[in-house]
Formats: C-alpha cells, structure tokens, sequence
C-alpha cells in the first residue's frame, strides 16, 4: 500500500503546484486547460505534464483502491480522460482533432470521475452531489465568475478529498 500513498503525494503535489503556478502568474484564467494558452511557447509542455503527472496516479489510486468493485472501469476513463486533455492542449485550434478530443475528454473525465466516487465509495455520495450543486451553482452565475475555472478546480479536488479519506482512514 505504500505506493498508493507515493501516488497520492504525487498526485497532489503536480495538482497544488501547477494549478497555484497559473493562478499566482495569469490569475483566474477561464478554465485550467486556458493555461496553455498563458504559458510562453518554452513552456507550454507542462500543461501535457500537469495532465499527465496528475492522472496516472489517479490511475494507480483509482484502480488500487476498487479492486473489489465491479466499478473500478470507470477509474480507467476519469484518468483517461484527463491523459487526453493533456495530449489534445490547443482546444481553440480550428484545424485537427485537438478541439473535440479535448472538450470530449474533459467531459468523459469530470463524469466518470463523479460516478467513481458515488458508485466505488457509496457512503461518500455527499462528494458528487456537492459537486452537481456548486457546478449548476456556477454555471447560473456565470457571468461573475469563470465557472469552468472553478468547476474543474472541483472536480480534481473532489477526487483528491476522495482518495484522501479512503488512504488515510
């Protein structure tokens, strides 16, 4: 189990770290996936290293985590989907496939995520459903907040709380 736990920090560390280097640098930026548009040419890999580094330990915990559950597929596509993100940046391209993998992905991977956390550890249903709530919060309310900023800074936070619970209980 302690590679679960290496997984987790890791998992963590490349989460706080990226996402509080965007926010100090560019602020609030419409969505975390924008951040490759803010970052110099030199440095635009990270975003593709952010998702990366992020996702395959979620993978890993994921996975590690349901094994007795009939649920743990749906691991595989959350952190899939964030892997695709990553390979797929320049979502505003007008030429190739970046634009649909890219928003396709973010999809798959914020939905099976949620239904990871109801259907693996139903006693922690409460994290989905605040989740649902903030997100139609948010999106009512767009107009003074950058809601998909803050719905996938939920969303990798929710998993993050999740894993949390489950390794450290």
């Amino acid at each position: 189990m302690g590679y679960i736990i290496y997984s987790f920090f890791i998992m963590l560390t490349i989460f706080v770290t990226y996402v509080g280097f965007i926010w100090i640098k560019y602020g609030i930026l419409p969505s975390i996936s924008y951040s490759y548009y803010e970052l110099p040419k030199k440095l635009k890999p990270l975003f593709t290293l952010f998702c990366w580094g992020f996702a395959l330990p979620v993978a890993i915990i994921g996975i590690t985590l349901a094994e007795e559950s009939i649920w743990q597929f749906l691991a595989f596509f959350a952190s899939g989907g964030i892997m695709f993100v990553g390979t797929a940046p320049d979502f505003k391209s007008e030429t190739g496939n970046d634009k649909i993998i890219h928003y396709v992905s973010a999809l798959i991977s914020v939905i099976f995520s949620q239904l990871y956390i109801a259907l693996v550890f139903p006693e922690m249903i409460y994290v989905p459903i605040i989740f649902l709530l903030s997100s139609i919060l948010l999106i009512l309310f767009k107009r003074k907040v950058k809601e998909i900023w803050w719905i996938e800074l939920f969303a990798f936070s929710s998993l993050c709380y999740t894993f949390a619970l489950q390794i450290f209980q």
